[in-house]
């Protein structure tokens, strides 16, 4: 069977700028030479040097539903410069979905109970 697309998907969990772990994270990314990755909890700058920080359709993209808690901007999309996304509302490289598009507060809070405190971010590489 012919090799279409690889993907890596990791919670590097705390991820920050300490050079040595950046480098062992990098080099274990680059020892499976994936197609995409995506890694997760990631802190300041670590990961995304020569990279860019996409907009998104919504700002916040976490919210657990419960009233002392705000709805935060905890998710982003970071990608090479030279990677072209198709745009979405009022040009957003990346779409924002899930409870963000709950129109009640009763509505959200059921979305995040039967699915996830965290939206769904959603982008398409095009030429």
């Amino acid at each position: 069977m012919a090799r279409i697309l690889s993907f890596l998907s990791w919670n590097v969990e705390h991820f920050h700028n300490d050079p040595t772990r950046v480098a062992r994270v990098v080099s274990a990314i680059a020892a499976k030479a994936p197609d995409v990755f995506a890694i997760y909890e990631v802190k300041g700058s670590a990961a995304v040097n020569g990279m860019r920080r996409l907009p998104k359709t919504h700002a916040e993209t976490w919210w657990n539903g419960k009233d002392n808690w705000a709805p935060s901007s905890l998710d982003h999309v970071f990608a090479a410069d030279h990677l072209n996304f198709r745009s979405f509302a009022g040009g957003a490289e990346i779409e924002v979905s899930g409870w963000v598009e709950e129109t009640t507060p009763a509505a959200k809070k059921d979305w995040i109970e039967n699915f996830s405190d965290h939206a769904m971010l959603y982008g398409k590489i095009v030429d």
